[in-house]
């Protein structure tokens, strides 16, 4: 088991503010993984990585470089030792400069040439091979992952947690493993009542768990998200392969502000619209 958890925020983002809440949502997650920790940064297309042997308590007291997109990650090692860091998150694919966060234990039908012993790697190797959808049906086993490639992100759900929430004020968008991970990086207000005390979040938020084989795309160059859902190979065989999505079915594409229905923190259903 490991954690997954990151910040989408293409326009009017703060690097202090990122930093913070990134180092907040580390900690959150920290319980699901403790071999390393690590971060990606993402600015104008340029990927910096970040990442070693240790706990996240340990990790965020380094000094952290905030981005208008990070992906972050706790590791739980099963395949690859951590004390190699290329076996650690995020994982990084310069040839395509591409970087992936998995959490989950994947077995390709094919194993890819990668750097490390990792099986998240093979996620993203399929992927540059065979396209987000078709490389997903060369992938057994559980995975939630979020990449990036070519200024956009992908997050992808199968068995393992995947929470998005979207923070309308700042036109941002954050994800991780449990739902707790991301209420702890949010500024709240306390109200008491006697003995009591409630804890809400300052700012308006709506919140959504990916269902399985549930994925969003992020276009950070026109603000748009994008629904897919995608097939693994955990399934029953013979499933017919389908195209890569085409960004350009209006049906199926919504801006980042108006993304419809989802639930706030309370659990009732509204519109973002």
């Amino acid at each position: 088991m490991c954690g997954i958890a990151g910040i989408i925020c293409p326009k009017n983002w703060s690097a202090e503010d990122n930093v913070s809440m990134a180092k907040k949502l580390l900690l959150g997650i920290e319980v699901r993984g403790h071999d390393a920790t690590g971060y990606a940064t993402i600015t104008n297309g340029e990927i910096n990585v970040d990442k070693a042997a240790m706990t996240a308590s340990l990790f965020v007291k380094r000094k952290m470089v905030g981005s208008p997109v990070m992906l972050l990650h706790t590791r739980a090692a099963t395949n690859g030792s951590p004390q190699n860091n290329v076996n650690n998150h995020p994982i990084m694919n310069k040839k395509y400069n591409s970087v992936i966060v998995h959490n989950g234990i994947v077995q390709p039908v094919e194993t890819l040439p990668a750097d490390g012993d990792c099986d998240s790697e093979q996620i993203l190797q399929w992927y540059h091979k065979a396209g987000l959808k078709n490389g997903i049906k060369k992938l057994f086993g559980s995975m939630a992952f979020a990449i990036y490639h070519d200024k956009k992100v992908y997050l992808y759900r199968n068995s393992n947690p995947l929470i998005v929430a979207y923070l309308p004020k700042r036109n941002m968008y954050v994800f991780a493993s449990t739902y707790e991970a991301i209420m702890n990086a949010l500024p709240v207000k306390k109200k008491s009542f006697g003995l009591f005390t409630q804890e809400q979040p300052v700012e308006d938020i709506a919140i959504k768990e990916l269902e399985d084989g549930e994925g969003l795309i992020f276009d950070l160059v026109t603000g748009r998200v994008k629904k897919f859902t995608a097939t693994s190979a955990i399934s029953p065989p013979n499933v017919i392969d389908e195209p890569n999505i085409p960004m350009e079915d209006p049906d199926e594409v919504v801006s980042m502000s108006n993304f419809g229905s989802w639930k706030n923190v309370k659990g009732m259903e509204f519109s973002l619209r």
